[in-house]
C-alpha cells in the first residue's frame, strides 16, 4: 500500500506539471508575465533616467524616415550592407555656430541653433532638405551664440535624443531651451567624456569632452564630438580652448575634417592640437567684419601649415561637407546665406579632395540636376518624371549610381 501511495503520488504530480506547461495553469503564467514585464519597465525608467550613461547604440532602422542615397559597403569580411553618404552642413549663421548631419543610416543630428535671431534660418534650411525629425541634437555649451535659437527649433521639430553639459546658465536662451525639454518631454543626456551618443554599424559618434561638470570659463565645458564613418572621422570642437586641446591629445583625434574651435578665436587651435587632428578640410563659423578679430590670423596659420583646406562662412557662406566611408570627401559651397523664410537654394562650387590622385571633374559634374526620393536617374528641372524634387549634382547623382534621365536628358 505503502508503494501503490508513492506512485498515485508521482503520478499526479507529473500531471500538474502536464498541466501547466500546456498553459492549463493561466493564473500562475499571468503572475509570472507581471513580474517580468513590471521588472523590464523599472529597468527603462532607470536607463531614461541616467543622464551619465555612457553607451547609447541605436539601430539605423531608427531612423527619420527620409530615404538614403544608398551605399553598398563590407562592414565585415564578407558582410555588405547599405549606407548613405554622410552630408554636413555648416549653416552660416553670422558670429555664431550651427551644424546639421545627415548621418549615413538615414538619421539627422543638430550640433548647436546659432542665436535667437537664426532660428527661422535654421529652421527653414532644415525643412527645406525635408526632414521633420532630428534624431541627436547637441548642445555645446550655454553661450548665446551657440543655443540662442535652440528652443524654437526644438519646439519647430520630432527629437529623439538631446546631450548637453551639465554646466547650467542664467541667460533667457538657456530656460527657454530647458522649458522646452521639459514641456515635449525630449530625453536629455549629459554630454561629458565617454558617453557615446551612437555606435550603429560602420557609424560611431562619440563625446570627448568635456571632463568636468563645469567650469567658471564655459568655453571649456563645450561637448567635443567625433564622429566615425568607416574610415571618415569629422570632429566638432564646440569652443574648447586650448587647455582643453591638451586633455584631448591622447583622445584620437586625428581627422578628416575640422570644425575649428571658437570660431578661429587665439584661444583655441594650439599648434600641438591641430598637428594632432591633421585635417583636410577645415570650416570656421564666423560672421563677417566680426568685433572679435576671428578668425586669429595665428589660427589661419597653423592650419595652412598642416595643408588643410580652409573654409569659411563669413566668406563662403553656408558650407557642405559629402563624405563617404573610404575618406573621399567633396566639399560645396553656397553662393551667400540662406535668406529668411526661404527653403535653401544650392549652389554648390563642388572641390574634390581625396587621399589618392584623381583626375579633375568635368565642367558638366557640378552641374545641378534634380532626382527623386527613389528612383535610379537623375533629371532636369520640369521633367515629367520628377514627383518629388530633391536638388543635387551630377557628380553626387553619380556617386549615388544613379544614371541620367532618358526623356529629359540631363547633363553627363
Amino acid at each position: 500500500m505503502v508503494l501503490l501511495s508513492k506512485r498515485i503520488t508521482s503520478l499526479l504530480m507529473i500531471l500538474m506539471l502536464l498541466f501547466t506547461f500546456c498553459g492549463c495553469d493561466t493564473d500562475y503564467l499571468a503572475d509570472t508575465n507581471n513580474d517580468i514585464q513590471v521588472e523590464v519597465a523599472d529597468n527603462v525608467v532607470k536607463d531614461k533616467s541616467d543622464t551619465n550613461k555612457a553607451s547609447e547604440q541605436e539601430s539605423s532602422s531608427q531612423s527619420s524616415g527620409k530615404p538614403r542615397e544608398d551605399l553598398e559597403v563590407e562592414v565585415a569580411p564578407g558582410i555588405t550592407s547599405n549606407y548613405g553618404l554622410m552630408r554636413v552642413h555648416f549653416i552660416d549663421v553670422g558670429q555664431a555656430d550651427s551644424a546639421f548631419i545627415e548621418l549615413g543610416n538615414g538619421q539627422t543630428m543638430l550640433i548647436d541653433a546659432g542665436r535667437s535671431g537664426n532660428a527661422s534660418t535654421i529652421i527653414n534650411y532644415i525643412k527645406g532638405l525635408q526632414y521633420e525629425t532630428i534624431d541627436y541634437v547637441v548642445a555645446s555649451h550655454p553661450h548665446d551664440d551657440h543655443i540662442g535659437g535652440m528652443a524654437t527649433v526644438l519646439d519647430s521639430f520630432n527629437i529623439g535624443k538631446m546631450y548637453m553639459p551639465k554646466q547650467a546658465h542664467t541667460i533667457t536662451a538657456f530656460t527657454n531651451m530647458l522649458d522646452v525639454i521639459e514641456n515635449k518631454n525630449i530625453e536629455l543626456y549629459t554630454a561629458k567624456a565617454g558617453t557615446s551618443i551612437l555606435s550603429s554599424g560602420i557609424i560611431d559618434i562619440d563625446v570627448l569632452a568635456p571632463f568636468a561638470d563645469s567650469d567658471s570659463n564655459l568655453n571649456n565645458v563645450s561637448a567635443v564630438v567625433r564622429i566615425t564613418y568607416g574610415k571618415t572621422v569629422m570632429l566638432f570642437t564646440g569652443d574648447a580652448e586650448k587647455v582643453i586641446e591638451n586633455q584631448l591629445l591622447n583622445s584620437g583625434v586625428d581627422a578628416d575634417v575640422l570644425k575649428v574651435g571658437h570660431h578661429g578665436a587665439g584661444s583655441a587651435s594650439s599648434s600641438s592640437f591641430i598637428k594632432a587632428v591633421s585635417p583636410d578640410v577645415a570650416v570656421i563659423s564666423v560672421g563677417e567684419g566680426n568685433s572679435y578679430g576671428h578668425p586669429h590670423a595665428d589660427t589661419l596659420a597653423i592650419l595652412n601649415e598642416v595643408g588643410a583646406d580652409i573654409y569659411r562662412t563669413d566668406e563662403q557662406g553656408t558650407v557642405v561637407v559629402t563624405a563617404d566611408q573610404n575618406k573621399k570627401i567633396r566639399v560645396d559651397k553656397k553662393a551667400s546665406t540662406v535668406k529668411e523664410n526661404a527653403p535653401p537654394v544650392v549652389v554648390p562650387t563642388p572641390t574634390e579632395k581625396i587621399e589618392d590622385n584623381q583626375p579633375s571633374v568635368s565642367d558638366n559634374q557640378s552641374q545641378v540636376v534634380y532626382r527623386t526620393r527613389t528612383g535610379k536617374k537623375y533629371h532636369r528641372a520640369g521633367c515629367s518624371y520628377l514627383k518629388s524634387i530633391i536638388e543635387t549634382t551630377v557628380s553626387e547623382a553619380q556617386a549615388m549610381g544613379l544614371g541620367p534621365c532618358s526623356r529629359c536628358n540631363p547633363p553627363r
